[in-house]
């Protein structure tokens, strides 16, 4: 029988490397996702985009939820003043963190859920909104626990594999690009746990330039 749920980048980087889970750069992808809104308020073609990324805002606030409200407040409503949003946009849980009412007491988030949720939520934004940022952050923190735990690169390496194997093109050409271009120094023994799709897909790249523009987000 064949696994017919569709392959989510953003899920299998965490269930691979649950550790990164703690450092998922959240507040990085929700600042590119601010950015984005602020530049779209004013924007009448827009208006329904708006819209729904102010319900995923208020969503956030209201869960109770103490590091999902953290994180809206250093970012979200950092950069997009609520004085500049129409006022019937506005929920009550986003005014009230504004304001600096809310009342945390749940347990933490998971930060690759809410990535996803901001995608379904907003499908503007496009599939790999974030996904760069994530995975050039996934590739320093592999690099740098691998030095005294080799299994994080097995498992980072069976992620990228994975990505190949049932993920987008371009789902691979960023995880390609964030983890094997550039200047991280893989060791030897460590470049050995590379997969073999993979490996026979790095053997046809030119990794010595950025990352292909078609595929740079706003965000990055």
């Amino acid at each position: 029988m064949t696994d017919e749920t569709p392959f989510d980048p953003l899920e299998r980087l965490v269930a691979y490397v649950p550790e990164y889970r703690d450092v998922y750069p959240l507040v990085l992808v929700l600042d590119a996702f601010a950015s984005w809104l602020l530049a779209r308020l004013n924007d009448d073609a827009d208006a329904d985009a708006v819209r729904r990324s102010l319900r995923f805002v208020e969503a956030l606030a209201a869960s109770g939820e103490r590091h999902r409200a953290h994180v809206v407040a250093i970012t979200v409503l950092e950069a997009v003043p609520l004085g500049s949003v129409p006022e019937d946009l506005v929920g009550p849980a986003t005014r009230r963190l504004a304001d600096g009412d809310a009342r945390w007491d749940h347990e933490d988030l998971d930060p690759a859920a809410v990535h996803r949720r901001l995608l379904d939520a907003v499908p503007e934004l496009g599939p790999l909104f974030g996904y760069a940022l994530v995975m050039d952050d996934f590739s320093l923190f592999v690099l740098e626990r691998a030095a005294a735990d080799r299994s994080v690169a097995a498992r980072a390496f069976g992620y990228v594999e994975a990505v190949h194997q049932s993920g987008s093109r371009d789902e691979a050409v960023i995880a390609d690009w964030s983890l094997f271009a550039g200047d991280l120094a893989w060791p030897d023994e460590l470049l050995e746990l590379i997969g073999p799709v993979t490996r026979r897909t790095l053997d046809t790249l030119d990794l010595s330039g950025p990352l292909p523009v078609a595929l740079l987000d706003e965000e990055r």
